[in-house]
């Protein structure tokens, strides 16, 4: 979080959920979905918060320093937040993107408008043998 505020100029931060996907390297077609309740503050009404993310393939190399890069092609995720009145509606949010990341890294993906909020796509991957 303190690296998220060094570079985002943000108000407040909030973990929505973290999600965790295992994968076998070179698969093709990786779709996952969920949904988890956000609250701003303890008074707020829930908004339910649906996401989906796709990724097209993911491979790894090792490099002449004998770390492993992670490749993640045609990465998309989603995120869409709908409460019970107007007030609690958060919008849609979309982040596409191809991608390399060392092992064990933790990667900014991308941000997105959420309405009057923003959502910060933190990825990390790790190679298991």
């Amino acid at each position: 979080i303190t690296q998220l505020k060094n570079t985002f100029n943000y108000k407040s931060y909030k973990l929505l959920t973290p999600i965790v996907h295992r994968t076998r390297l070179n698969t093709q077609q990786i779709v996952g979905s969920g949904n988890s309740i956000y609250k701003v503050a303890a008074s707020d009404k829930p908004t339910l918060v649906n996401y989906e993310y796709r990724i097209f393939q993911i491979s790894a190399e090792s490099t002449s320093t004998g770390a492993t890069s992670i490749y993640i092609r045609n990465f998309t995720f989603q995120l869409s937040g709908k409460g019970a009145d107007e007030n609690a509606v958060l919008g849609e949010a979309r982040i596409d993107s191809n991608l390399s990341i060392r092992d064990g890294e933790k990667l900014v993906v991308g941000s997105a408008s959420l309405r009057d909020r923003a959502v910060i796509l933190v990825l990390s991957a790790k190679v298991i043998n």
